[in-house]
C-alpha cells in the first residue's frame, strides 16, 4: 500500500495540493482530475483492485472507482488526449523515481509498461485513421451505386404484362390448366 500513498504524494504535489484532498468524497471540482488520475495510475502501474483503490481513496464503492478509471482511458483514447497521455507519462516517471528501488526489475517493468502505452496510444490512432478513411471510401462508393443503378425503376412485383396477376398468384387447376 506503500505504492498508493507514493502516488496521492506525487499526484497532489504535481497539481499543488494535499494528498488528503484527493480522499475527499465531496470535494471540490479542482481535485476530481488528479483523482482520476490517480485512480489511473494506481490501477495500470501496479494492478491493484478496485476495492483496494476505494480503501485508499476515500472508502469509494468499486463501481466508482471503475468508472472514474473507465472515464480516464475515454479521455486517453479520444484523438486530441495527447497533453494527457504526456502528463500520465510524467507522473510515471515520478513515481518510478520515488519507487525504493527493491530489484531492478521493478523499474524496468514499469518504464516497459510506459513504453508500450505510448505504443498502444499511437497503434489506435493510426487504426482510427485508417477506419475513418475506409467508411469514407465505402460512403461514397454506396451513394455512387444507389445513384446509377436507381436511375430505372424496376417492377419486382412479379407481374409478366399488363394487368395479369404475379406469377406465384396463378394457380393452374383454378384456370383450368391441369385436368385429372
Amino acid at each position: 500500500m506503500r505504492e498508493l500513498a507514493l502516488i496521492k504524494s506525487v499526484v497532489a504535489e504535481h497539481y499543488g495540493i494535499e494528498p488528503r484532498l484527493l480522499e475527499r468524497k465531496h470535494g471540490a471540482r479542482r481535485h476530481a482530475r488528479p483523482r482520476e488520475l490517480a485512480c489511473y495510475l494506481a490501477s495500470h502501474m501496479f494492478d491493484f483492485s478496485y476495492g483496494e483503490i476505494g480503501l485508499a481513496f476515500g472508502n469509494r464503492e468499486q463501481s466508482a472507482v471503475r468508472a472514474l478509471i473507465k472515464k480516464t482511458e475515454k479521455k486517453l483514447s479520444a484523438a486530441a488526449s495527447t497533453a494527457m497521455a504526456e502528463e500520465i507519462a510524467e507522473l510515471k516517471l515520478e513515481i518510478e523515481r520515488k519507487l525504493p528501488s527493491i530489484s531492478g526489475a521493478g523499474d524496468s517493468q514499469i518504464t516497459a509498461r510506459i513504453n508500450s502505452l505510448f505504443l498502444l496510444i499511437e497503434t489506435a490512432r493510426t487504426e482510427l485513421a485508417e477506419l475513418q478513411r475506409l467508411i469514407i471510401r465505402e460512403r461514397t462508393s454506396c451513394t455512387s451505386f444507389s445513384a446509377a443503378s436507381s436511375s430505372e425503376p424496376r417492377d419486382l412485383s412479379g407481374s409478366n404484362g399488363a394487368g395479369s396477376a404475379p406469377l406465384m398468384d396463378r394457380n393452374p387447376v383454378r384456370e383450368g390448366g391441369v385436368h385429372e
